[in-house]
């Protein structure tokens, strides 16, 4: 087993390990996987010599040989002197395997055969092992983990390999790979790293998609137009707007086209009036200054326009969108804005998304789970060129500037909803547990400056006193340090009047942190 987390190499790996094994006398490869999207995908990545995340040099030599990447359909078309390999689903191959078709591949032709089965995702596999099952995971155990396990056992010399970044949290998987972890590289330490964009939460009190739909290009545009103002090259901001059904990403994709058509001044102006983020005000000078302002509408009904967009919920058109979704960084590529339900989940290879839009204004326990696993896909930092950050250093995969940097915005994924209390503090707990932090907003750090009445109160009461170094903890040390030492100057004076107990007045909040209050007594 290979734990890895998202974008930090797994596929890399896959294919390095496909040469060792074809070395070691391996010709025949089966890659199996759930998704048809992550099958196509990985297809084009190991066969498309043409394609820009092609994994193989233009030529392979080994023990002094050159050989070459396959696809094939079934076993008897395995060529010597190849690396041989058959892409299939797990559904597909679990139908395969069990319902007799004409040329092909079957658990018979297996036994004469020492094959490498690569299992990507590989945590839809622990059915079986799990204790507690639901009706459809049941399904799958009589079906997946066990028909895996029967094809395996067809020949002592065939190997399991298997590839997951989210190994299910359960005590029976956990022993089940005790001894079986070759590599262990979690989206924590992936993260600790600085391989991952810092992530936003910008929430939105007004509940018009509108709303979230302006908020997102208005990002976007600004990320894109201040890179190009650092002479940043080849730098273009996805969004991607999540909806619940797929006739509700339909109709928003529509409603979204609507909304940017009929766009107007006086929609901007109000939006950065009534906008309380300071990513928005910064935004908002950076279009003055730079003189964008005058031509913001039609900056953004041209940058998001319907030819830009892709949505994976159109099944005709979705080979042709798979290979424009995953090589939305190449230069070539015009799609910037793509709408879609839950395929995107996992498996999908993209560094610059750069927001999300969650187009719902209810959520339950099944959308943070799956909004957490999306965050965490395009969390994957996005490299660029600056200064003296190059491909030859470590650094240009790096986030590279603090969070006081206006550079930092080309360093941080947003997410935007509808504002959902409950929804956000389950969303961060799931994003805690995949090794994430989620920033929901700036803090401002505002120095305490007590009333007359407060000094003297504090300085001839014990009690409360305590009470307040206890609630200290809850601040900034500066912040609290600097409160201590102005009242215990402040003692000599206070102490002079210590049998003078001023009673409380009507206004004693004393307010440390925006939004963080304690009543002073």
């Amino acid at each position: 087993m290979f734990e890895m987390a998202t974008g930090s190499g797994k596929t890399l790996v896959m294919a390095g390990l496909i040469l060792e094994c074809y070395k070691q006398g391996y010709q025949n490869f089966i890659f199996f996987v759930n998704s048809t999207s992550i099958l196509e995908k990985t297809k084009l990545n190991f066969t498309d010599s043409v394609s820009s995340k092609y994994l193989f040099s233009e030529n392979i030599n080994i023990n002094d040989e050159n050989t070459e990447i396959k696809s094939i359909n079934n076993l008897n078309e395995s060529h010597n002197n190849a690396i041989n390999i058959y892409f299939s689903t797990i559904q597909g191959l679990f139908s395969l395997f069990t319902r007799a078709k004409e040329n092909a591949i079957t658990i018979e032709d297996l036994k004469d055969q020492k094959l490498v089965f690569l299992a990507d995702e590989a945590h839809h596999l622990n059915t079986e092992t799990k204790k507690k099952l639901n009706d459809s995971e049941a399904s799958e155990k009589r079906n997946w983990e066990s028909m895996v396990k029967l094809a395996l056992e067809q020949n002592k010399d065939n190997l399991l390999l298997e590839f997951s970044a989210t190994i299910p949290n359960e005590k029976s998987v956990e022993e089940k790979y005790k001894n079986l972890k070759v590599a262990t590289y979690t989206l924590k330490e992936f993260s600790e790293d600085k391989f991952c964009k810092n992530i936003y939460s910008l929430s939105y009190e007004n509940k018009e998609l509108e709303t979230c739909f302006l908020g997102a290009c208005v990002s976007s545009l600004y990320k894109e137009l201040l890179a190009q103002h650092h002479n940043i090259e080849n730098f273009k901001p996805c969004i991607l707007f999540k909806s619940e059904r797929i006739e509700d990403s339909k109709a928003n994709q529509e409603h979204f086209n609507a909304f940017l058509e009929n766009l107007s001044p006086l929609d901007l102006e109000n939006f950065f009036h009534y906008s309380r983020n300071a990513f928005f005000k910064d935004a908002k000078n950076f279009f003055d200054k730079q003189n964008h302002t005058p031509n913001l509408v039609a900056l953004l009904q041209n940058k998001f326009k319907e030819s830009v967009q892709i949505n994976t919920n159109n099944e005709k058109e979705l080979e042709k969108g798979m290979l424009l979704l995953n090589s939305l960084e190449d230069r070539d590529n015009p799609k910037r804005v793509i709408f879609s339900v839950d395929k995107l989940n996992e498996g999908w290879d993209v560094l610059n998304l750069f927001d999300i839009v969650r187009l719902k204004n209810k959520a339950n326990q099944k959308d943070t789970i799956k909004d957490a696993q999306l965050i965490g896909r395009g969390a994957r930092y996005y490299p660029f060129s600056y200064n003296d950050f190059k491909p030859s250093r470590i650094e240009f995969y790096q986030r590279k500037f603090d969070l006081s940097n206006p550079l930092s915005a080309l360093e941080r994924l947003d997410y935007h909803a509808i504002y959902d209390s409950e929804f956000i503090t389950k969303l961060k707990e799931e994003l805690r547990e995949l090794g994430l932090g989620l920033i929901e907003k700036e803090k401002t750090t505002i120095p305490l400056t007590p009333t007359k009445r407060f000094k003297c109160y504090y300085a001839s009461n014990t009690k409360d006193k305590n009470k307040l170094k206890e609630l200290g903890s809850a601040f900034t040390k500066k912040v609290f340090n600097e409160t201590i030492q102005r009242v215990r100057a402040l003692n000599d004076e206070a102490n002079k009047q210590q049998n003078k107990r001023h009673a409380p007045s009507n206004n004693g909040w004393v307010t440390i942190e925006k939004g963080v209050s304690f009543k002073a007594w």
